[in-house]
């Protein structure tokens, strides 16, 4: 598929999640698919033409229980050969559906761990400064010494020990 192809696939995806206002459940069905979709059996039987859509279609009912617009939207992509490039399209999707409700994905890095009051904290002030709405990603990352490192979009602050050791040996260097 090509990156027309998976960007219309994504619209409609976000479109159909958010005018049913089943995006958070369609989502996360269809990610778990992708997911699985590494598994080279399971691959080989969805692009397969030597068994019937149908079948392919009670499989993944059977399987992954998912809803019926979820399977509709499957069964769209197998006959369109274009289930491989379900992941790329659950990503351009979610963008999609992220900017049309002013939501931002934010990834967040600290050691140590943050708190459920920190992150909490946190989210209001993205929330406030970013004017949208905010879904944290926390992880805890010890290479960075301490601090905290924040990513939305291209923008990374880096508030952290080694962001700071590595700027002071940059200046230091020139």
């Amino acid at each position: 598929m090509n990156s027309q192809e998976i960007k219309h696939y994504a619209k409609a995806l976000a479109e159909i999640g958010q005018e049913q206002n089943i995006w958070s459940e369609l989502y996360s069905s269809l990610l778990e698919l992708s997911e699985k979709l590494v598994i080279a059996e399971l691959k080989n039987f969805l692009v397969s033409r030597q068994f019937a859509l149908q079948e392919k279609e009670e499989y993944i009912n059977k399987i992954f229980k998912l809803k019926k617009e979820a399977t509709n939207f499957v069964k769209m992509l197998i006959e369109a050969n274009g289930l491989v490039d379900l992941g790329k399209i659950l990503i351009a999707a979610r963008k999609i559906y992220n900017e049309n409700n002013e939501i931002a994905d934010v990834e967040v890095e600290s050691f140590p761990a943050l708190d459920d009051s920190e992150k909490n904290k946190l989210k209001k002030t993205l929330e406030t400064k970013l004017n949208k709405k905010v879904q944290l990603s926390c992880l805890e990352n010890k290479d960075l010494l301490g601090g905290v490192k924040i990513k939305v979009g291209d923008l990374i602050v880096d508030n952290s020990v080694l962001g700071k050791i590595n700027q002071l040996k940059n200046s230091l260097s020139k």
